[in-house]
């Protein structure tokens, strides 16, 4: 989770806390070297069949300080349609606080990313003792989506996290580790490489996590980043998440309900496969000129964003929903070109008649072709024609409720006529084979 263009030269350990941290590669990382091998554990940080929807910063201790309390805020989290509880940015939760949590989580039909002092310790050299400890406390709970090791890692740091991966995994195996990269807007003393591309393949092939997850909002790069996060998860197998904005903060703007929608779809049509707001808690109380409030503030009161987010969620849920299963084929814009996008491809099923803004991400899971449409201007509403290439089934729109209606009868193609709202999106499908439509 990043609030500016700084970052450490290695691990750090503590969520929102940045700087160089002196850590030691122990024994650790030759007493576990034998576990390297081990099957990847199934990134279960979500519900089954949902969508993960997250955030940062969770509920802070004296928020959720008995478990009615907990109980309560864990309920509110559901009702905005998060399916995941984050740590609070700072100080973390303690052993009995993150029971607390997980038991109200369950309650509440969510899961829970567990943030413990003992995991990142290890990462920093620690004994798998303390591992031990961490999951006699902590994985037998039903509400447990997966471990916290920490936030924005340099190279230096990639095998001591890969070794706290595979021994957790090795004896957890349907909890993964959970650890949030740094953006590509990084500087090479960053990233402790020369280029983004090769950070993030060292990091998937060193660490051996079972998820990309990356934070970048929307400035110059976000389709970059976009496009470099879909690329070396496609390469390693693994899915992609990426944290957007939802809180004003140093030099970001606070974004409008349509923008908040627009980030969220955007990371959709490139095949994200989880979205996490900054932030759901305020933080920075201190320093009101540098950060604004969240949407719950300092307080525990929902703010005018509650509403908003429980909307954006809703929308992204139906969606990211119907396209879990499915594989992203490619990505191209339509307009007018913004960098680290490409162009139609000569014969993709879907083609648009004029120059509307749009991001179109296409899809498929071996039963059908998914076509999504996304609205790339986030303050306008826009209405785009398409020619949408229809299979051996007729073409079919996904409507708000989740269910899909038939726009178009079976043939080589058919126009479509897509009204978007500002920041939206419209999903087709129609089953396979299905033939290019030229240029």
């Amino acid at each position: 989770m990043r609030a500016a263009a700084t970052g450490p030269a290695e691990l750090d350990c503590c969520p929102r806390r940045r700087g160089v941290r002196a850590v030691r590669l122990a024994a650790l990382v030759c007493a576990l070297v034998a576990l390297w091998a081990a099957a990847p554990a199934r990134a279960g940080l979500a519900p089954p069949g949902q969508l993960p929807i997250g955030f940062w910063c969770g509920p802070p201790r004296a928020f959720v300080a008995d478990a009615a309390a907990a109980a309560a805020r864990m309920a509110e989290i559901k009702a905005a349609g998060f399916n995941m509880a984050s740590p609070p940015c700072e100080p973390p939760y303690d052993t009995a606080t993150n029971q607390r949590v997980l038991t109200a989580a369950q309650q509440a039909g969510i899961k829970v990313i567990v943030s413990d002092q003992r995991l990142t310790d290890a990462v920093a050299g620690g004994s798998t003792a303390q591992l031990d400890q961490v999951l006699a406390d902590y994985a037998s709970y039903p509400a447990l989506g997966g471990y916290y090791l920490g936030d924005e890692p340099s190279t230096d740091a990639f095998s001591r996290v890969g070794a706290v991966v595979s021994y957790l995994r090795a004896r957890d195996p349907e909890h993964p580790a959970y650890v949030n990269v740094i953006p590509d807007f990084a500087t090479p003393g960053q990233l402790g490489v020369s280029d983004y591309a090769t950070y993030l393949d060292q990091y998937l092939g060193t660490s051996g996590i079972s998820l990309l997850s990356y934070d970048h909002y929307p400035t110059d790069g976000f389709f970059t980043n976009l496009a470099a996060a879909r690329d070396a998860a496609a390469a390693h197998g693994v899915p992609f998440w990426q944290i957007v904005l939802s809180t004003r903060h140093l030099s970001y703007d606070q974004p409008t309900q349509a923008q908040k929608l627009w980030e969220g779809m955007q990371t959709l049509a490139y095949g994200g496969k989880g979205v996490m707001f900054f932030t759901y808690w305020t933080v920075g109380l201190e320093d009101p000129d540098n950060w604004g409030e969240a949407i719950i503030d300092g307080a525990g009161t929902q703010t005018s964003q509650y509403s908003e987010i429980t909307d954006v969620n809703a929308q992204l849920q139906s969606i990211g929903q119907a396209l879990l299963g499915a594989t992203n084929r490619y990505t191209f814009q339509n307009g007018k070109p913004v960098a680290g996008a490409i162009a139609r491809p000569v014969g993709a099923p879907v083609r648009v008649d004029g120059s509307t803004p749009l991001t179109i991400g296409v899809f498929d899971d071996g039963t059908y072709l998914y076509t999504l449409v996304t609205n790339r201007d986030a303050e306008t509403a826009r209405t785009a024609t398409l020619q949408v290439a229809t299979g051996t089934s007729p073409l079919e729109r996904l409507g708000p409720s989740g269910t899909w209606s038939a726009v178009s009868a079976a043939g080589s193609a058919t126009a479509v006529g897509a009204a978007l709202p500002a920041g939206g999106g419209v999903l087709y499908r129609t089953a396979l084979p299905v033939a290019p439509i030229g240029s």
